[in-house]
């Protein structure tokens, strides 16, 4: 089914499922159904893939939530990773429209009534939300989404972190959902792959999706997960990058270097971040240099 086979009336009847992986976190995850349980437009499912198999702390969350009246199942994944169980649970999905929230964020109540009504009008494949940041103690910090052409995605955050959208479920199924191979920055490299395939997105500017960074339990951001995403990230599309996008593809992964777990990783990081701030001091200069030479010859 195509994007312009899915007409309005699709929409407002919530015909979309949100897959939620999970592991080990059933008090995150409660929150999370109850951002469900609060939204002004239902959706038809929602399918809990918990990774590593079913628990029984798993278990009694999803049927709190069945009881209140969410239509719910839950589902094993094989444990490999998120990617791994967003990919299995998409397989059952039999809605046009799917969403994936992940169990330590939270979603305005109006979140899927007012992207819903975004995709009904605008006939793109993906819409997608401002989200605000919790920090804790630091506060809140609001990330307005910078949708651009896959270039640009490549090398910079544009505001897309996979739970602050809503999708066509063939867009995603015709690229083959998550790569579960990167230990990060699985959602960019979705939406790039959708963007090289020919896929819309368009943006929704209301903070409508909460990033929760205040609790104290494994992210992706605060462990080593991140460094190695980045070099895999890095080693899988800098074959399409130019060479400025590349070098700032670079520069992100030794950020993420920087902060690893491993001393090792930040060492070379921060020599590597170092080095490139000594290339990019000259690199207009040069670039400058070559660009008269090149004029003064062809005068």
């Amino acid at each position: 089914m195509n994007a312009a086979d899915v007409t309005a009336a699709d929409v407002s009847a919530a015909d979309v499922t949100v897959i939620i992986p999970t592991r080990d976190r059933s008090a995150l995850l409660r929150r999370a159904l109850e951002s469900l349980r609060a939204q002004t437009l239902a959706p038809t499912a929602v399918l809990v893939a918990e990774d590593g198999g079913i628990t029984e702390a798993t278990s009694r969350v999803v049927h709190e939530a069945r009881a209140a009246g969410l239509a719910i199942t839950h589902i094993a994944s094989q444990g490999n990773g998120a990617a791994s169980a967003r990919n299995e649970a998409l397989t059952r999905t039999n809605t046009s429209l799917v969403a994936f929230l992940d169990d330590d964020d939270l979603w305005a109540p109006t979140f899927i009534e007012r992207v819903t009504a975004e995709l009904s009008t605008s006939g793109v494949d993906a819409v997608v939300t401002d989200t605000r940041i919790d920090r804790g103690a630091d506060g809140a910090v609001p990330h307005r989404v910078r949708l651009g052409q896959y270039r640009e995605a490549l090398y910079r955050n544009v505001g897309f972190t996979g739970q602050n959208a809503i999708f066509r479920t063939d867009a995603v199924s015709a690229v083959g959902g998550f790569d579960p191979n990167l230990r990060a920055l699985q959602d960019r490299d979705l939406q790039l792959r959708m963007l090289r395939a020919g896929s819309t997105f368009s943006a929704l500017h209301e903070e409508l999706v909460t990033v929760d960074q205040s609790h104290s339990m494994t992210r992706i951001s605060t462990s080593d997960s991140r460094a190695v995403g980045y070099q895999q990230f890095c080693r899988k599309w800098r074959k399409h990058a130019p060479a400025v996008a590349r070098l700032k593809m670079w520069r992100n992964m030794w950020i993420a270097q920087r902060h690893s777990a491993r001393r090792y990783r930040r060492t070379a990081g921060r020599a590597m971040l170092a080095l490139h701030h000594v290339l990019a001091f000259g690199y207009r200069p040069a670039r400058r240099a070559v660009e008269r030479v090149t004029i003064s010859r062809q005068r």
